[in-house]
């Protein structure tokens, strides 16, 4: 609008995880899946087919945490297929378009490609430390040519038949079983 390329004022919406995660030692576990939803009409979002309105909005993240009590590598996974999850409009968010899953211990990934990779700083013996990362320079997140998305089911109709789906996996560096927990942030280019 001013002949530059600065963003335009937006809500910044968060969410994270309540419980932390157990995850044995040399294991990856997925902490959360982002998405925007595949449909929305009248403010409402769903699978195609609920929400007839196939949903071409940009999705950009900006930052996220995790805090742990151990070393870990954490990592984004653009268009991997978690082992399960849910998606749903963050309870915190009511007016947003996007959708998250947040994963239970356990659930792995498989495919997809590392976009993203840090360290955490993580204390030890139950101390937890909180890294935190900026991931602006990340692109946006959209929808497929196709929409997609026919079910909620975090591992099906994913893209290139549904949205991208980025998820935040970390692996335990550690020589036993520590935890993690994890918030992001992202804005919104509803077009």
């Amino acid at each position: 609008m001013d002949g530059r390329f600065d963003d335009d004022k937006s809500f910044v919406f968060t969410t994270g995880m309540i419980t932390p995660l157990s995850v044995a030692s040399g294991a990856t576990n997925c902490l959360l899946s982002l998405r925007i939803s595949p449909s929305a009409s009248d403010g409402l979002t769903s699978t195609l087919g609920l929400r007839e309105i196939i949903n071409r909005m940009q999705l950009v993240m900006r930052t996220l945490a995790v805090q742990s009590d151990g070393r870990m590598l954490g990592q984004l996974i653009l268009n991997g297929t978690p082992s399960g999850g849910t998606f749903a409009i963050p309870s915190a968010n009511p007016s947003s378009l996007a959708q998250i899953a947040v994963h239970t211990a356990g659930t792995t990934i498989t495919g997809g490609e590392a976009i993203y990779a840090f360290y955490t700083e993580g204390a030890g013996g139950g101390v937890f430390n909180t890294t935190s990362q900026n991931i602006e320079l990340i692109r946006d997140l959209g929808n497929s040519i196709l929409g997609g998305a026919l079910t909620n089911n975090a591992n099906q109709n994913a893209y290139p038949d549904g949205p991208d789906i980025v998820t935040l996996v970390v692996t335990n560096l550690e020589g036993s079983s520590r935890s993690a927990i994890a918030r992001i942030g992202w804005t919104e280019a509803q077009a």
